[in-house]
């Protein structure tokens, strides 16, 4: 049997998730660093240096990955390239540290930069990066119990530059999570999770992958252990929603990501500078103990394109996918079945620019849509729809700031023994604060209609409010 996640309705109508439990790894993520640091920052002259490419002279379709990524995530899996095209220059950073050019409220990141050491490294190729989101928060009415829980999410990751080391499109990044704390969704019962970092507490090693891009970047190839959210199904305007079904849709059932990435290879191709194709064979992770490996195979590919239509908005990106997962599946009438499959597609724009002239300016309005399609005999949700909007800096003077609203609705499956009686939706609206450019606050509510699918359960409103701090 795989040991991919499964689903078990619960008899509170909400869904348990069964996931291997992983080992405390952290340590060896500390060994990586300490082995690229002598390269990184002692690096002598004959050492071959990265130069910056120049800038693109106007390169709309890779704006939309980095307006949203600059926004942050509380789980920042390191994303893969929609576009391919020139990279724009890094502008030298003032130094983040006491007694230097900025003050501490101004650093993009709490621990600054470690008094010149993060930025001989980073010169060197290795970044080291951090982040931690702290939820509280829970049930204001319905749901099952009316209480506040607080639980978090650290996560901590290097990235290597291999060019720096002599392979030049080549990228290595490890990664470490620890999340503490009791899962929200026991206190409302819902079947989408209303926070997207709720989970079984956990500390291991995440995400630990090669990439190498070659063929001026037309070819990607990225192997090892992956968070498969990572390169396929993602939406990034989502990006802000806590809803954890603005991450993928929740149709696909045995998706090998948070908290259990696989070990996979995954190959991409770019026929055009805005068009790609990708696919994915994902098997167990590092600490699943099944021995299956690559036997029981998760398949997963996706074609999209990014369209630059209008000066005033930013791209238009559109992406559709397939996935076949060979595993072992129980069905909920009882027997069992070698595969699960289904659909997923998504569209996404910054549909207004407050300054399109301005290709740095993230401040605007974007939407986004999602579908998706599961096998209802084994998949909880059968049809999945989410719309959403994000709006950043739409107070003035706080630029910073993003509003968004996210709607989504989980049509359960009706499938003998499946339980289901109703459908779930959850309409979400949030408010991101920027303290310091490294520290935010979001407050957040959700009404909840039949959490787990279930007609008699109390529909819930429910408040969260997150602290996410870059470190």
């Amino acid at each position: 049997m795989k040991t991919a996640k499964r689903i078990e309705h619960g008899s509170n109508g909400s869904l348990h998730f069964q996931r291997a439990a992983g080992d405390l790894t952290g340590p060896a993520l500390v060994l990586l660093a300490l082995a690229v640091s002598p390269t990184a920052a002692f690096a002598d002259e004959g050492t071959p240096q990265f130069e910056a490419k120049p800038a693109a002279t106007v390169d709309a379709t890779n704006s939309l990955l980095q307006l949203f990524e600059a926004q942050g995530k509380p789980l920042q899996p390191k994303k893969g390239d929609r576009t391919i095209g020139e990279e724009e220059a890094e502008e030298a950073k003032p130094a983040e540290w006491f007694k230097g050019e900025l003050p501490w409220h101004q650093w993009s990141r709490v621990t600054g930069n470690w008094g010149g050491l993060r930025d001989a490294l980073e010169s060197g190729g290795a970044t080291i990066a951090g982040t931690y989101t702290l939820d509280w928060g829970g049930p204001i009415s319905g749901g099952i119990s009316k209480r506040g829980t607080a639980r978090g999410l650290l996560d901590v990751n290097l990235t290597v530059d291999a060019e720096k080391l002599g392979l030049p499109g080549g990228t290595f990044f490890a990664q470490y999570l620890f999340r503490h704390g009791r899962n929200g969704s026991d206190d409302v019962g819902d079947l989408q999770a209303f926070s997207n970092i709720d989970e079984a507490r956990l500390s291991r090693e995440y995400e630990l992958w090669y990439e190498q891009k070659v063929l001026n970047d037309k070819l990607r190839v990225k192997v090892g252990q992956v968070d498969a959210n990572s390169e396929f199904a993602f939406v990034e305007a989502a990006g802000e929603a806590i809803n954890a079904s603005g991450g993928f849709s929740p149709t696909i059932s045995t998706f090998p990501t948070y908290p259990d990435p696989s070990l996979s290879v995954n190959v991409f191709v770019y026929p055009t500078e805005n068009t790609y194709l990708g696919t994915g064979i994902y098997g167990d992770g590092i600490s699943d103990t099944s021995d299956n490996g690559f036997r029981e195979p998760f398949y997963i590919a996706e074609i999209g394109t990014t369209l630059d239509l209008c000066e005033k908005a930013g791209p238009l990106r559109l992406a559709a996918g397939l996935y076949y997962d060979t595993g072992n599946h129980d069905r909920f009438d009882g027997g069992t079945q070698n595969k699960g499959n289904g659909f997923y597609a998504l569209a996404e724009q910054q549909v207004w620019r407050e300054n399109p002239d301005d290709k740095e300016d993230t401040q605007g309005l974007s939407a986004f849509v999602q579908y998706g399609f599961g096998d209802d005999k084994v998949s909880a949700v059968h049809h999945h729809v989410g719309l959403g909007l994000s709006a950043v800096g739409l107070i003035p003077s706080r630029d910073a700031d993003v509003t968004g609203l996210y709607w989504t609705l989980a049509k359960t499956s009706r499938a003998t023994g499946s339980g289901f009686d109703a459908d779930e939706s959850a309409f979400e609206f949030y408010y991101k604060f920027e303290v310091t450019p490294a520290i935010s606050l979001k407050p957040d509510f959700q009404y909840i209609t039949n959490p787990g699918g279930v007609k008699t359960a109390d529909d819930a409103l429910v408040f969260t409010l997150r602290l996410d701090v870059t470190l």
